[in-house]
């Protein structure tokens, strides 16, 4: 498999993933997830993690998934000019990756306050590759997803998230530029 291929066909199976990622801070909930639980004394996951947030962020990521499924049948035949497919994607499918995307950021909350990190300070990968590996993991339940597809998104879904992050603070989607 080629790179453009592997990139093609991996931005295909976890575009849910990134749509529910960038998406997840808009509602600006106060229903936290956590209920404002501690864990060993320090917050489970963070007021940043609320329930609108999670709604609105599966929400979206399926509704971008529905809309690949419904272009698919224009789609496909074009990347099969070029010599690879991509593959069918069903409701559950992209329902799965956006959920498992902010499962997995949840997941990268957890971590941090355990290491007692503050809300919004930055952790190097952690940040950036959460919920990619989420997305990622929930979709191999549903997916063929290749090992090169994986490794390329790990490269470079920090520099997307990046930018995206700091377009969301220029905008005043996020209150941190990462």
């Amino acid at each position: 498999m080629d790179l453009i291929a592997a990139l093609v066909q991996g931005f295909w199976v976890i575009v849910p993933a990134y749509a529910a990622n960038g998406f997840a801070p808009l509602p600006r909930g106060r229903r936290r997830i956590d209920f404002g639980m501690k864990f060993m004394g320090y917050d489970l996951l963070g007021r940043g993690k609320t329930w609108e947030g999670l709604i609105f962020a599966v929400f979206i990521g399926t509704l971008c998934g529905i809309t690949e499924i419904w272009a698919y049948p224009y789609l496909n035949p074009i990347a099969m000019e070029n010599g690879f497919s991509l593959q069918k994607l069903t409701f559950w499918s992209v329902f799965f990756v956006a959920l498992g995307a902010m499962l997995g950021d949840m997941a990268g909350s957890f971590i941090k306050r355990r290491f007692r990190v503050k809300r919004g300070d930055p952790v190097l990968l952690l940040d950036q590759l959460d919920f990619l590996i989420g997305g990622f993991l929930f979709a191999s339940f549903f997916l063929e997803v290749s090992l090169l597809s994986i490794i390329i998104f790990i490269i470079i879904t920090p520099i997307v998230h990046w930018v995206s992050c700091y377009i969301g603070y220029k905008i005043g989607a996020k209150e941190v530029p990462w």
